[in-house]
């Protein structure tokens, strides 16, 4: 797996993990969705900043995006644990 892609996935993870942990503190209903869903637009996000940047539609990495919910992802199934 190249470089730029595991950093995508550990951030998706460790977003997801952080946001669970916040939530599930807060007393929030199903705190690891939360999570997750977070993961998802931070790497929507994360891509429109890049096409924001690069001014072109082009720069929109579908797989930095998907490295990232896939990172949320396991990260849900992690939350599972605490």
């Amino acid at each position: 797996m190249k470089k730029d892609k595991m950093l995508h996935f550990i951030a998706g993870f460790v977003i997801c993990i952080l946001v669970s942990i916040i939530a599930y503190s807060l007393n929030f209903k199903q705190p690891e969705a939360y999570g997750l869903i977070s993961a998802i637009i931070a790497g929507v996000l994360k891509e429109a900043f890049d096409c924001i940047k690069s001014k072109s539609l082009k720069s929109f990495d579908m797989f930095d995006f998907l490295a990232t919910a896939f990172g949320g992802f396991i990260g849900l199934l992690g939350s599972f644990l605490f």
